[in-house]
């Protein structure tokens, strides 16, 4: 983490755009790849470990499940916020720092628009979904604006992601169907 900023900001000091590019992708793939994992078992392993921390004392049995429930239900905004972070990076060292306010922006707009939608129904939940969708659409147009405006590619991510979905899915599929 350390290492990469250190570099990462040596080499927008020296004006090497194209090294700052391949630390960026480089800081989304590591990152991924070590916090895809523990997401996932944070994930899958969730009930137990709420109830080993929180079941004793005043955290009924509602509040554990409900809070094991949204630990699940974080899961897309976690992985999310793992490549949000180094494209904000990337905007920055681009001398584009608006750009990142502005999904900021967006991201809240949206969220409080969702929000009176899905709390009435779905509660807790549906409002971490929700804020799941919200930051993935942000990520999805920052990598757009970053692809387009500069001239950032994204390839070995996309190969990544599409070999590490799946096997983050089955664990998911398996832990909320009830077949751990």
């Amino acid at each position: 983490g350390e290492g990469a900023c250190g570099k990462c900001i040596v080499r927008i000091a020296a004006g090497d755009v194209d090294e700052v590019r391949r630390l960026i992708n480089r800081a989304m793939l590591v990152l991924l790849l070590v916090m895809a994992p523990l997401v996932a078992g944070m994930a899958v392993m969730g009930d137990p470990v709420v109830r080993l921390l929180f079941g004793r004392g005043a955290f009924g049995e509602p509040a554990i499940r409900l809070t094991a429930t949204l630990l699940f239900c974080m899961v897309p905004t976690m992985l999310t916020e793992v490549v949000r972070m180094p494209l904000a990076t990337l905007f920055f060292a681009q001398g584009r720092p608006g750009a990142t306010i502005w999904f900021g922006v967006l991201r809240i707009a949206l969220l409080l628009l969702i929000y009176p939608l899905v709390w009435q129904r779905f509660g807790a939940p549906g409002l971490a979904l929700g804020l799941g969708v919200t930051v993935l659409l942000c990520v999805a147009l920052m990598m757009t604006v970053a692809r387009r405006s500069l001239e950032h590619s994204f390839t070995e991510f996309w190969a990544m992601g599409a070999r590490l979905l799946p096997a983050l899915a089955v664990p998911l599929l398996f832990a909320r169907g009830g077949w751990w």
